[in-house]
């Protein structure tokens, strides 16, 4: 039997949720076109140097100012691959590098020391072009980790619990109203823990791919397969597409634990970067959660997009198979005010669809949204 077919007779839903960073937002997450202003105002001068010159590389390639998180994180990738070679690679780098010596000074100037700080001795001689990129190399890989971190630090806060509550109860209320099903598939690309905080204030079964054992909470895709609703029980079945920041994989085995930690000493931090996101992610636990994206997509009646923007090619083109498969399916899409770019976006790639012109938030400052939301599921269900 196919993993379809299985998916299909044990997972059969109606609708299902998918969310990106526009749906943190109202709980104080920057959507990744806000991450540039944080990231320079920690930078050091080199660092700042860099993210000078990548924003002129930026403007050049596509006429915006400043390069939002998924920029910044490609040409910083691009970049150190660059460097990778020319100072790392034995048969097409440049050679003298491997001089010790040369890495010793180019390291104390690196850190902004003078040569009579650290000892006497001659200083190694490079053409100058390449210390000035050996320079830079080791700025980009400081800055990547500052980058990095700081998406660990931003996206790992814990979360008020009263906010949480409030923005996420109208949407589970009002999607309940019109649908009776007993759980609710959420996938979202979001690493923060939002819907867990919500899931964990209320009569709510959270069901996440992760087994309790006695070495820990380690991933076991099967619940995924075997879940079962609870009649008259609220249940949510969450898939984190892009992984999650308390996510840590050791050995052949991936643990959740309660630390936003990256790459703790032993393990390695489970989340797809921006730049990391392929067609089809091949490893576990992405393999299951988008396989399960896929067969939600061809079977249900309503998706439910929240603050995502496609721009990763992998769902998209889940999303798009699927239309040829389920022509059934309706979307609905909270977008916030940028109604002609969405309006041009569901013209080509959709057929059937509603946009909802309101941010998704909290009344009574916000939560405009629901009003339009409940009379689009209104007039699905009719």
């Amino acid at each position: 039997m196919s993993l379809e077919s299985d998916l299909f007779e044990t997972f059969n839903t109606k609708l299902l949720l998918l969310t990106g960073a526009g749906a943190s937002k109202p709980l104080d997450m920057p959507l990744m076109r806000d991450f540039y202003s944080p990231v320079n105002s920690r930078s050091n001068k080199g660092q700042t140097e860099l993210l000078n010159d990548i924003s002129l590389v930026h403007l050049k390639a596509t006429g915006e100012v400043i390069p939002d998180l998924e920029a910044l994180l490609a040409l910083i990738d691009r970049y150190r691959r660059f460097y990778d070679i020319l100072f790392g690679d034995d048969k097409f780098g440049y050679a003298a590098v491997a001089d010790d010596e040369w890495k010793k000074w180019a390291e104390y100037e690196v850190k902004g020391l003078l040569f009579t700080d650290v000892g006497s001795g001659s200083r190694p001689q490079l053409p100058d072009y390449l210390a000035q990129a050996y320079f830079r190399g080791e700025h980009l890989a400081t800055l990547d980790k500052l980058v990095r971190d700081l998406m660990f630090e931003v996206y790992g806060k814990d979360l008020d619990t009263a906010r949480v509550d409030k923005l996420y109860s109208p949407l589970f209320k009002v999607i309940r109203k019109h649908f009776s099903q007993d759980f609710i598939p959420v996938f979202t690309t979001n690493y923060d823990v939002a819907v867990e905080t919500y899931a964990g204030q209320g009569d709510v079964k959270l069901e996440t791919g992760f087994e309790s054992k006695h070495t820990g909470n380690l991933w076991a895709p099967a619940r995924f397969y075997q879940f079962q609703p609870t009649a008259n029980k609220r249940s949510i079945v969450l898939f984190k597409l892009h992984g999650s920041l308390s996510w840590h994989r050791r050995g052949g085995s991936i643990i959740s634990t309660s630390l936003p930690i990256r790459d703790p000493s032993g393990y390695q931090s489970v989340v797809i970067y921006p730049t990391q996101t392929k067609e089809f992610p091949d490893e576990e636990p992405f393999r299951t959660m988008y396989n399960f994206l896929k067969g939600c997509f061809r079977v249900a009646t309503l998706a439910i997009i929240i603050g995502y923007s496609f721009r990763d090619p992998g769902i998209h083109r889940i999303m798009v198979d699927a239309l040829d498969l389920n022509p059934n399916l309706f979307f609905v899409l909270v977008c916030g005010s940028d109604v002609d770019r969405w309006k041009k976006f569901a013209q080509q790639n959709l057929r059937s669809y509603q946009i909802i012109p309101h941010y998704f938030d909290s009344p009574p400052s916000g939560g405009e949204y629901i009003d339009e939301l409940d009379t689009a599921l209104a007039k699905l269900k009719s």
